[in-house]
């Protein structure tokens, strides 16, 4: 048996003391702390007190050991394990009790474990019944390989989900919602399920994922008030379609995953890309937000919270819209998004520098961002390049190509565009160590000629200039298939760091010593780490290493992936020395960025998000999460919460 409702409230409490600063250096609860926990347990009062006589045992247990963190205590002791708690009350642990009292504490804490486990079964098998009179059969998944499924992401998976729903309405969702908390189980939103940081995973024995793709309505499209609301499964790719019939579109306009991505996962996730270089992340396009309460009550931020209920702004006193981004679902469903709109470009032209040096690169792409005149501004080492290049595929260039001489304005001058990317391919990889690629757009050409004077001007003396094919490509086609692998067969984490441009350079200096000092184990399993990055508004640099190892597919790398690179993986050994390798330098990686101040997207269940905070901060965040969720059942353990 492994982790029960009981266990994940006491791991809670653990996590609880930890951020309070009491663990370690406390031996027991205060009567204060020790009736708080009286009034706001689930269980019945003798089990509540076997909780309590427990966190006295492990308080005692980290003073002695001098364990501060709850991550620490909660592996020594084994405590997502029932039979770690087992061992830990039965002795093993000289500080404690006699040895009657432990073998009686031992004894009734199995028990009660057992009959947990009982009921929560019982529980699970008459919650899907009620969901599926609610929902309709086909709306509620138990197949084991789907649930398998949904219980991965791109890198890692979580606990095997007990079923899917996948509510078509608001109605249908608000209902399911309270029904399940009702229970005592948690719920797992869902959008595209392109997460690499268990975004969505589940962390207990029971759980629902929350599928809510097929929420895809676009509700309104406003141009005379320039906004858009769409329901939270809506794809970037399919809003945009929608748009580009009006000449409009949003300021953040998605992910380069947004043919799968959704608008709901991409506001709680937190984003960037299309758009970003000038509108910055995806959290600064969204008006309004309507949320859903643990308990099924729905509340709306910005102009939407007047009794009138217009969407059109998002300032009126504090910005409550502003709390609900980037929460990774921790605080409540999101079950319409309202975007801000502007008036659609006519024109578009890419350029691509090349540089020898990353401190060049970064410049030039400072520089360039300073001058707030493109929309896209992304760069990519020389590896990295090879490897975006490469999964296009020959075909896909032809196609877009083709793409390129229809779209472009003036059928002569596409023709033009065409022909130069046919005429330099790929040869321009040899030219440079680092690339960077930017879209400039306008109403004429004489904008576009301005703009682009603007920017050469800005960076003169940095790098040369290349065939702007990069930026071409991804602007014929911003939304193709995404890879959740590399092109050669390979498993891939991405992960990035904002960071301010004047402690870029120091990042990445840190970063190539510490791959030196990994290099033998890296290379031992077959490891490399191309780099990406991109400029967010005038402020922020977004540095994103990927590794790549090689590595047989899960379920989801089997799903979102071709057939020819899924045949190149499926001959690869499991690579488990890989995958253990991965996220050490994660961790090493990530705690490099924060020493520079950096700050991360899609948080999930990995970045750490609370350390280094203020005790306020973490106050603040947790009587939020508490007045919308106040058992914790909606994305448990997500923002570290």
């Amino acid at each position: 048996m492994t982790e029960t409702l009981f266990q994940f409230f006491l791991i809670s409490q653990v996590r609880q003391l930890a951020n309070d600063g009491i663990l370690g250096k406390s031996i027991k609860l205060t009567k204060g702390q020790a009736q708080w926990l009286k009034e706001n347990s689930r269980f019945k009062p003798t089990t509540t007190n076997k909780i309590i006589t427990c966190v006295n045992h492990i308080l005692k247990f980290c003073k002695v050991q001098k364990i501060f963190n709850a991550n620490d205590c909660i592996s020594r002791l084994e405590l997502r394990n029932v039979s770690g708690i087992e061992m830990f009350l039965k002795g093993h642990i000289k500080t404690f009790s006699e040895d009657m009292k432990r073998k009686r504490t031992q004894k009734e804490l199995h028990f009660i474990a057992k009959k947990i486990h009982e009921r929560e079964e019982k529980v699970s098998e008459n919650l899907i019944i009620a969901l599926k009179e609610l929902l309709g059969n086909e709306n509620v998944i138990t197949d084991l390989n789907e649930r398998r499924y949904f219980s991965q992401d791109v890198f890692d998976e979580g606990k095997i989900v007990t079923a899917i729903i996948q509510p078509k309405n608001l109605e249908q969702l608000r209902k399911a919602i309270s029904i399940i908390t009702n229970t005592g189980i948690a719920i797992y939103p869902r959008g595209g399920g392109y997460s690499y940081t268990n975004s969505y995973l589940s962390v207990t024995d029971y759980g629902i994922s929350l599928d809510l793709r097929k929420l895809d309505d676009i509700i309104e499209i406003n141009t005379k008030d320039m906004y858009v609301t769409v329901e939270p499964g809506c794809t970037w790719e399919k809003l945009d379609k929608e748009l580009k019939k009006y000449s409009v579109r949003c300021e953040f306009w998605g992910p380069l995953s947004g043919y799968k991505s959704t608008v709901g996962g991409g506001i709680s996730q937190g984003s960037a890309s299309l758009g970003s270089a000038k509108d910055g992340i995806s959290a600064e396009s969204v008006l309004n937000l309507d949320i859903i309460t643990s308990n099924g009550e729905i509340f709306s931020t910005g102009s939407s919270a007047q009794k009138n209920k217009s969407p059109f702004f998002r300032n009126y006193g504090p910005d409550l819209t502003g709390i609900f981004c980037g929460d990774c679902g921790a605080l409540g469903i999101k079950a319409r998004i309202t975007l801000r709109l502007q008036n659609r470009a006519t024109m578009t032209q890419g350029l691509s520098f090349g540089f020898e040096t990353f401190d060049d690169l970064l410049n030039a792409m400072s520089k360039i961002s300073s001058t707030n005149r493109v929309t896209e501004c992304f760069g990519f080492t020389n590896r990295a390049m090879e490897s975006v290049m490469a999964s296009q595929g020959l075909w896909n260039d032809i196609k877009l190509m083709f793409a390129v001489g229809m779209s472009s304005s003036g059928i002569f001058g596409g023709l033009i565009q065409a022909s130069k990317m046919a005429f330099y391919g790929r040869r321009f990889l040899k030219d440079a160590s680092y690339f960077a690629h930017c879209v400039v757009e306008g109403y004429n050409k004489y904008e576009i000629k301005g703009n682009i004077r603007t920017i050469r001007k800005s960076i003169k003396g940095l790098g040369i200039d290349l065939p702007n094919t990069m930026p071409t490509v991804m602007r014929s086609a911003p939304f193709a298939p995404y890879p959740v692998v590399g092109v050669n067969g390979t498993r891939m984490l991405p992960f990035h760091g904002i960071i301010p441009f004047s402690k870029a350079v120091e990042f990445h200096n840190e970063l190539e010593k510490l791959l030196t000092k990994y290099k033998k184990d890296m290379s031992s399993v077959g490891m490399i780490v191309p780099a990406m990055f991109n400029t967010i508004s005038t402020n922020g640099f977004l540095y994103e290493p990927v590794l790549y190892w090689p590595d047989k597919p899960n379920e989801f790398h089997e799903i979102h992936t071709n057939e020819t690179i899924l045949s190149l993986m499926r001959k690869n050994s499991e690579n488990h020395a890989g995958r253990k390798l991965a996220k050490i330098l994660f961790k090493e990686i990530v705690s490099l960025m924060h020493k520079k101040n950096s700050v991360h997207l899609q948080i999930g269940k990995v970045y750490p998000y609370m350390t280094d905070r203020s005790s306020i901060n973490i106050d603040m965040i947790k009587s939020i999460k508490n007045k919308v969720d106040p058992n914790n059942l909606i994305n448990p353990g997500t923002l570290g919460l």
